[in-house]
């Protein structure tokens, strides 16, 4: 192309090699066409590689504008395609959706491509980007809906499936999936009944065990139940019956646990019958001491002054004999001889003859050896623990029963 400019006009340079680049990039153009139009010939002759050759030698040319750069990229990508080339055409696919991804067809290509390469991420990324292009194409819509339904979201799969069906409830790829899904659910819920009737079973099981812990529970609380026998009469004699009671009653009864039942004895007499005792001992001691006035009036003896009758002396006297009928200590003659001779101390002074007291102490020895013969309290005397302290035996029966129930 020709130009005219005067030689001392400034700026004449700058515009000739401005106009001769644009010259030059305009025939670049138009030198990338006709090869690209020669490789569009090859590819429909199927001269794949005459054609693959023209379209790398455009690449590598010196200026090739970005369209022409893209349709490149996109043909070779399609040919690799074709020639089951995948990795290849993904590479060649991104290179063309980099330039340009205003085109639904080519994402489609590209998610088809990725699907044939296993690598279904790529192929829903590629699918999804060409959904937003245009959402009437069929062909990748489906595809979109089979690839998610492989990959496993349903909700996704879900959404595309409606969509399809909202527009073409004819579409047999959807139909052949939510045939399987309609059978799917009817095996889950056949697997959800068999699982509550399991869940039914245990829970039956459950139950009964706990009735039967009800019932082996009341039937001890049974059989522990405490029972109570009354004590009428403070000796160790009715002691022994009570619990010889109580074991033949608990031994007799079926339903009893001889072992865990408790044994409760109440003490069932008062104050009242205490005092009793305590007066009947006083009575006696009051005769006795008649008894020895007559015997000293018999041998001439002046009698004693008359002195106030003291309670203490009675009831020591009446704790003299019951301690005494227990049978705790062995010697007879040694503690009788004692306890006389503290009862004496007690006593007012008597002009007593000699014969009158041995007369007396024999009586005494014999009195205490019948009961010793009768009591049944003696004879439980030899089952007593051995670490019964001196307070304890010296305890009169009254107050060592209360301690043992107590």
């Amino acid at each position: 192309m020709a130009s005219w400019a005067a030689l001392n006009v400034a700026g004449g340079d700058a515009r000739a090699s401005a106009a001769h680049e644009r010259a030059t990039e305009e025939a670049q153009d138009a030198d990338n066409a006709a090869l690209y139009e020669q490789a569009l010939r090859c590819q429909q002759k199927q001269q794949i590689s005459e054609a693959k050759e023209i379209y790398q030698r455009l690449l590598r040319g010196p200026s090739i504008n970005p369209r022409l750069e893209y349709l490149c990229n996109k043909n070779l990508a399609v040919m690799q395609l074709e020639g089951r080339s995948f990795h290849e055409a993904l590479e060649f696919f991104a290179v063309a959706l980099a330039l340009d991804a205003t085109d639904v067809v080519v994402w489609c290509q590209m998610g088809a491509t990725a699907v044939e390469t296993g690598e279904l991420w790529l192929a829903r990324h590629a699918l999804e980007e060409g959904l937003k292009v245009d959402k009437t194409y069929w062909p990748l819509v489906q595809m979109l809906a089979e690839v998610l339904n492989e990959i496993g979201d349903e909700h996704a799969y879900r959404r595309v499936a409606d969509y399809i069906k909202a527009h073409d409830p004819h579409c047999a790829s959807v139909r052949l999936l939510d045939k399987d899904k309609n059978r799917d659910l009817k095996l889950l819920k056949k697997a959800q009944k068999r699982l509550q009737h399991l869940h039914e079973i245990t829970e039956r099981g459950v139950k009964r065990r706990e009735v039967l812990v009800d019932e082996r529970r009341k039937e001890l609380e049974g059989k522990m139940r405490p029972r109570r026998y009354p004590l009428v009469t403070p000796s160790w004699s009715a002691l022994g019956k009570v619990l010889l009671e109580a074991f033949e009653e608990n031994n007799r009864d079926e339903q009893a646990d001889v072992v865990r039942t408790a044994v409760e004895i109440h003490v069932n007499y008062d104050e009242e019958q205490g005092m009793e005792v305590d007066a009947e001992v006083e009575v006696s001691v009051t005769e006795e001491e008649k008894t020895t006035d007559v015997s000293q009036d018999d041998g001439d003896h002046p009698p004693p002054a008359k002195r106030p009758k003291h309670k203490e002396v009675a009831k020591s006297f009446g704790a003299l004999e019951t301690s005494l009928s227990t049978g705790i200590s062995d010697n007879d003659t040694q503690d009788s001889g004692i306890h006389a001779s503290e009862v004496e101390e007690l006593q007012p002074r008597r002009r007593k003859s000699r014969r009158n007291e041995e007369r007396l102490r024999e009586e005494h020895a014999a009195a205490i050896k019948k009961a010793r013969e009768n009591d049944l309290a003696y004879r439980l005397g030899a089952f007593l623990p051995e670490a019964i302290g001196k307070t304890t035996r010296d305890a009169t029966p009254e107050s060592s029963m209360r301690s043992f129930i107590s």
